[in-house]
């Protein structure tokens, strides 16, 4: 992991902790983007539950094989009583076994509230092994310094070490310095640059110390409208002083309808946003993101953009807009209740989706509809009460299903 990382990861796993509705963002869906069809394909989904305080429990990574979702992934979360993130486990899906896989591990430290400790192991054989940790300092609230150490075996070791620098009470300046040949030589530096009238960070610039003198790396330039993130643009500099810009995504919202209505994964930890890295990333109900790639990257200002990935967002409210036809005859649905096979049946022959969710909102089950008659293997699931959501191009239906 590049050293920008260590700070840019926590914009990765914050949530909020507002009081939330049963709303949900329960998963998102990434298609390829095929150039010569100009259509687009399911390659990945990653599907979120919450636990009672609205914070984001576990994610669920699935690739899209032909024809059924296959486990990929599965990232578990854990919080205190004060709402911050303890502990994050990482598994994998072992395709032998059948299961999910310990891979890797964080636990996090807090003393008034300010994480103090992080410390990563991974799964050795039948236990935790430790990895590597870092140590924060604070002047208050702020983060001044932290110090990171590798583990040898037998004892931590010095890797490496930043100080923080601010502005307006803000993170503006990040220099690391890594432990080398047992001096410290400075190695990175990453730089926040904030838009004076919001105070949303609009550039951030990563570089490297080579031959006594700071050098352009990488860089980000964000376009923020009305609190949303409309783009992110991503530059290398090839030659540590020109930018290139290489990749985009564009954002695309739901501007009628706040995602602070929504239980959410773009916030695990609401107290780390305090330390001034990163701000709310979008503000309405984000509907999807495209990610295009620059094919004219040997020409720094004439930029071609083409698409390559498209994510989009699924929640659990998604019926507002479509054509209701839960009282038609355009899906039957046997027996109710029901004990191991529910039985889906279509009067036409179209394409479509069937989601079933707990009555907490949360999505326990999706599967692809491509004949007319479906079957859905719940024997898994608890008994108790379930929604099911027909999903297609005429309309969506609504069955209230049973499990015994």
């Amino acid at each position: 992991m590049k050293k920008q990382l260590l700070f840019v990861v926590f914009t990765l796993l914050w949530v909020s902790t507002t009081s939330y509705g049963q709303e949900s963002l329960t998963h998102k869906i990434i298609q390829d983007y095929d150039s010569d069809t100009q259509e687009y394909n399911d390659v990945f989904k990653e599907e979120y539950t919450y636990n009672d305080n609205g914070q984001l429990k576990e994610t669920k990574g699935y690739y899209w094989m032909s024809i059924i979702w296959t486990p990929a992934s599965q990232t578990q979360y854990t919080y205190d009583t004060n709402d911050n993130l303890t502990q994050t486990i990482y598994l994998s899906w072992n395709d032998a076994t059948k299961s999910f896989m310990n891979v890797f591990r964080n636990d996090l430290s807090y003393t008034n509230n300010n994480l103090t400790s992080e410390i990563s192991y991974n799964w050795v054989s039948v236990e935790w092994k430790q990895k590597d940790k870092t140590d924060f300092v604070y002047d208050g609230d702020n983060m001044v310094s932290f110090h990171s150490s590798e583990w040898n075996g037998t004892q931590w070791t010095a890797d490496d070490r930043g100080v923080v620098n601010y502005e307006a009470n803000k993170i503006s300046e990040v220099i690391i310095e890594e432990f080398e040949n047992n001096i410290w030589v400075l190695s990175d530096k990453n730089i926040y640059h904030r838009d004076a009238a919001t105070g949303h960070i609009s550039e951030f610039i990563f570089q490297t110390w080579e031959n006594s003198a700071w050098k352009n790396d990488e860089k980000i330039n964000y376009k923020i409208e009305a609190n949303n993130r409309m783009t992110e643009i991503f530059s290398t500099s090839p030659d540590g002083i020109n930018w290139v810009q290489t990749d985009k995504t564009d954002y695309d919202y739901d501007l009628s309808t706040l995602l602070s209505k929504y239980r959410s994964p773009f916030y695990v930890n609401v107290h780390l946003n305090e330390i001034g890295i990163d701000d709310m990333p979008h503000y309405n109900r984000l509907l999807t993101s495209t990610t295009s790639e620059n094919s004219n990257d040997d020409m720094p200002s004439a930029a071609s953009w083409e698409i390559e990935t498209r994510s989009i967002y699924y929640y659990s409210d998604d019926t507002m807009g479509f054509n209701d036809l839960s009282a038609s005859n355009f899906v039957n649905v046997y027996p109710n209740p029901v004990k191991n096979t529910l039985n889906i049946k279509l009067k036409d022959q179209i394409q479509a989706d069937a989601r079933l969710f707990d009555i907490n909102g949360r999505l326990v089950l999706e599967q692809k509809i491509q004949a007319l008659n479906t079957s859905l293997n719940i024997e898994a699931l608890n008994a108790g009460i379930y929604i099911l959501k027909i999903y297609s191009d005429n309309g969506f239906a609504t069955k209230r299903i049973t499990k015994n």
